[in-house]
């Protein structure tokens, strides 16, 4: 019996090996992690109304309007704006004033109205300043 015991611990040993080589340090990033966090700007799809409204209720304002840009990272929307108005709502919890930037730049290129203040008639700049 002692030796289907050592042959078990073997096979499962080959088969775990893979598992182990790839383990990695506490607090190191994956393999398929980059330190740099991917920024997407595109036109929101009808679909992605919700995400817009909660980045409104967390901005604490209203609902951009008409076409939108939607800034994301890393696949996550954190920022919108309206293409109307060029009004601009973003994640105060995530590190949108960038992407917030980025999508003011892309409405230019685009030809969209320039709208600088947002909540409570301060500028993204100032707010990320405080």
């Amino acid at each position: 019996m002692p030796a289907m015991h050592s042959d078990l611990h073997i096979h499962l040993g080959r088969d775990r090996a893979p598992a182990v080589a790839h383990r990695r340090e506490p607090g190191a990033p994956r393999a398929d992690q980059t330190s740099d966090p991917t920024i997407a700007l595109r036109l929101a799809h009808d679909d992605e109304q919700g995400a817009i409204s909660r980045l409104a209720s967390l901005h604490e304002a209203p609902a951009p309007s008409g076409d939108v840009l939607l800034g994301l990272v890393d696949g996550t929307p954190v920022a919108a704006l309206s293409l109307a108005d060029g009004r601009v709502v973003a994640d105060p919890f995530a590190r949108s004033g960038e992407v917030v930037e980025l999508l003011r730049l892309r409405a230019d290129r685009l030809g969209a109205p320039h709208r600088r203040s947002t909540r409570r008639g301060r500028s993204a700049r100032s707010r990320l300043a405080a």
